[in-house]
């Protein structure tokens, strides 16, 4: 990442040490060239321990040019203060990696959908199911097959609420019992807040198939 991380950016952290992806969101408070402040991450208004030499693998997501794209990096907590603010001090990472959006968990799950192609003479709402879900887009099943990177509406009823985005077609074929298309659908744009909910279901959703034993 070429940019240094941004006061007042939002950033997302996990904790290495926790055997299920849980994460957390925060927002940074200040920059030095050793060490980033952040805001202390809470949990149903609970703040969420972060001891010194704490693990964390960090999230930045950047939507505009130039440097678009999702970048991860590995640090640990190097302190914390409680007052004028509940502030938690990181180690500024060596290297950061950007992250495809096909690294985003992806899960199998059967969700109502409905796409729309974006069109100028406003198309008709296409509904279907998903097969699979993640942070990054969703594999869908319609009754019509559309053309590859046609841009799509798109909503998704997740169990919490419905999510809305704009994506692409990617890849499409003919359903399996032949009674339909299966489409391969990108997110091209979607609100940080609907992407959180997509990825928490992804990772609620990982987590019940493992206790079932089938991932």
């Amino acid at each position: 990442m070429r940019e240094p991380l941004v006061i007042g950016e939002r950033i997302w952290l996990r904790l290495l040490s926790e055997p299920e992806p849980v994460t957390y969101v925060s927002r940074v408070e200040d920059v030095s060239e050793t060490s980033v402040a952040i805001q202390r991450p809470m949990v149903q208004r609970q703040p969420i321990a972060l001891p010194r030499g704490t693990g964390l693998e960090l999230e930045v997501r950047r939507s505009k040019p130039p440097g678009e794209g999702v970048y991860r990096a590995v640090t640990e907590v190097v302190g914390a203060t409680v007052d004028p603010l509940p502030l938690v001090f990181l180690r500024m990472p060596d290297q950061w990696h950007r992250i495809q959006m096909r690294h985003y968990v992806r899960v199998p799950a059967f969700l109502a959908v409905a796409v729309r192609p974006q069109t100028p003479d406003e198309a008709e709402w296409l509904e279907g199911k998903t097969v699979n879900v993640s942070g990054g887009g969703c594999q869908v099943v319609l009754p019509e097959s559309l053309d590859r990177d046609q841009p799509v509406e798109i909503v998704l009823s997740l169990p919490s609420r419905d999510v809305r985005a704009t994506g692409a077609v990617r890849r499409m074929e003919k359903a399996e019992d032949g009674t339909g298309w299966r489409l391969a659908i990108e997110f091209t744009d979607i609100s940080d807040k609907d992407r959180r909910h997509v990825i928490r279901f992804a990772f609620q959703r990982q987590i019940e198939l493992r206790k079932k034993g089938m991932a």
